[in-house]
């Protein structure tokens, strides 16, 4: 019996974790020349996520027109979204549509992954204080502005525990990369490349 009781014990113990353990993530991997979005699902935590970028034909911040008169996006499918040739002023439009397609409620970030310099060595931080991503933090309200040389590990957290409930709960998150005013001259050739987004989706439920 104690035998039996011990392996009881251990498979409930192995149930229990894989029920503690539903997570949900969703990125862009930029892999040679093709690259799909990655979902990993556990449990009954499930998100639908897209990525677009604004069409700006004068990078001013606001976006071309369609012929109903909305602003237009392209969806992208492939990481890797890469900036060179930027000159002071420019602003890149950028949005995020998630949908939680699970039958729990689950606690949403987001993670601005693998911010790089292209064409400089030693100097790589330098280019990325020229660059300020800008958005309204849903869990707060607050605008704001961070530049890009705030990073930690390569990454920047764009905000976390926001709340985004079952049965298609929606959340459609906009924001900017800005190239700043101050941007020096002497940095041609240099590229800034973000690499992905990493969208996470942990249930706030237990099932």
């Amino acid at each position: 019996m104690n035998g039996r009781l011990k392996l009881f014990m251990l498979f409930l113990m192995m149930i229990l974790t894989v029920l503690l353990t539903v997570y949900v993530t969703y990125a862009w991997f930029n892999v040679t020349k093709e690259s799909k979005p990655i979902i990993i699902t556990t449990g009954s935590v499930k998100q639908n996520s897209h990525y677009y970028v604004g069409v700006d034909s004068n990078y001013d911040g606001f976006l071309d027109k369609d012929e109903n008169d909305q602003d237009i996006y392209q969806e992208v499918f492939q990481g890797g979204f890469t900036m060179q040739s930027a000159i002071p002023g420019q602003i890149f439009t950028f949005k995020l549509v998630i949908i939680n397609d699970g039958t729990v409620n689950g606690d949403l970030s987001v993670i601005m992954n693998d911010i790089t310099v292209i064409g400089e060595a030693e100097e790589g931080v330098s280019l990325l204080q020229y660059f300020e991503v800008s958005y309204i933090n849903p869990t707060t309200s607050f605008p704001i502005d961070i530049t890009l040389d705030n990073r930690v590990n390569n990454d920047i957290l764009l905000f976390s525990e926001l709340t985004l409930l079952a049965n298609t709960g929606y959340f459609e998150f906009d924001f900017t990369i800005k190239a700043l005013d101050t941007i020096p001259t002497n940095l041609g050739g240099v590229q800034l490349k973000i690499l992905n987004y990493i969208i996470s989706l942990v249930q706030t439920d237990m099932v």
